[in-house]
């Protein structure tokens, strides 16, 4: 029994790892069929028969041609590939599924390819699909990892994944939805991007599933045709041929149309065009905001906001005339604190409402 301890930084421990595997392997290889591997000078792997210091009696061959090394041979192949590919590729990012059926089989192959695999244990593979699955796409997987044998458990996830969001009808139906459902497609680059995708991808699988027929429906043709721009519309109605009865004669010519109008807008001449009406949009908008500054708006008088009055003896919010306290003054003391006011002797007013009350 072997206890490995490496030191330094991650990537070297990694390696260092995986040379030691190499070299286990190959030690194991050669006990076990009698075979030495070393590198050759022009770095292709060579092998020797090795003859052990015991009586070595050859088993007989069967009629077959086949290399009775081949196996160790190819073990050891296999295992320089994956170091290989360990020390040179990139790590390979596990795709997720959120239950969104456009993205059913590729979550399917990447899975396949990544975890099914390299993973033998039924029990694992089940972890690792849990996992990688979100959403609503987990919600009706998640309680069979209690299932037995763990066989059974995969067997029904990857079934119950492929009849809830990967049979053709709905994979069919979430494509063209994409491309006949949502607002109106905007004459810019990224709107025109995505809708070009949209339309290619919903193309290559309606094709190789033969629902070609479905693209090229009147009430298709009519959906996409109204997420278009008005003015690529119009475009559409002038230079896109018509059949005899003065319909689109295929869904690949909307297509192409679509596809020479974004790259023209990709086109150098087409970013310099976005890009001056970019400018004169925002332009309209700052002239557009400072009138709204400088604008003076009329209150109506009904909505005018009444002057606060305050009391000339006791500061307090209401009229001379309703004070109690000038009204509990002799009368001689309250004219000459009128008169000291400059207020009306008639109303008890302003000094402004003395002369003409």
């Amino acid at each position: 029994m072997f206890c490995i301890t490496t030191s330094g930084a991650p990537e070297q421990n990694k390696h260092t790892k995986l040379l030691i595997i190499w070299l286990l392997t190959v030690t194991s290889i050669n006990a076990q069929y009698g075979v030495s591997f070393h590198d050759s000078p022009d770095d292709r792997l060579s092998f020797t028969p090795v003859v052990p210091t015991s009586v070595y009696t050859p088993q007989p061959l069967r009629e077959t041609n086949v290399n009775p090394n081949f196996t160790a041979i190819k073990a050891v192949a296999n295992l320089r590939e994956v170091l290989y590919q360990s020390f040179t590729l990139p790590k390979r990012t596990l795709r997720t599924f959120d239950g969104n059926p456009l993205d059913f089989y590729g979550f399917i192959k990447s899975f396949n390819a990544t975890i099914r695999e390299q993973v033998t244990e039924p029990a694992s593979q089940l972890e690792y699909l849990i996992d990688l699955c979100t959403g609503k796409a987990r919600e009706a997987i998640k309680h069979l990892s209690i299932v037995t044998p763990p066989s059974l458990g995969m067997n029904q996830a990857m079934e119950t994944l492929h009849n809830r969001f990967g049979q053709k009808h709905i994979v069919v139906k979430a494509h063209l939805d994409s491309i006949t459902d949502g607002p109106s497609v905007k004459l810019n680059k990224n709107s025109l991007d995505k809708f070009v995708t949209d339309l290619t991808n919903c193309q290559i699988v309606m094709e190789a599933w033969n629902f070609a027929s479905e693209l090229n429906s009147s009430q298709t043709l009519k959906n996409v045709f109204k997420r278009l721009p008005i003015p690529l519309q119009r475009k559409v109605v002038e230079r896109v041929d018509l059949d005899a009865d003065g319909h689109f004669a295929k869904f690949n010519q909307l297509v192409k149309f679509v596809k020479e109008s974004a790259m023209r807008t990709n086109s150098f001449f087409g970013q310099v065009l976005a890009d001056t009406e970019a400018n004169k949009k925002l332009k309209q908008q700052n002239t557009s905001k400072s009138s709204k500054v400088f604008s003076v708006q009329t209150i109506p008088a009904t909505f005018a906001a009444e002057p606060t009055i305050v009391c000339p003896d006791c500061s307090a919010n209401h009229p001379l005339w309703k004070c109690e306290r000038f009204k509990s003054k002799p009368v001689q003391q309250c004219w000459i604190f009128v008169e000291k006011q400059k207020l009306c002797f008639n109303c008890l007013g302003s000094k402004l409402t003395r002369n003409i009350c």
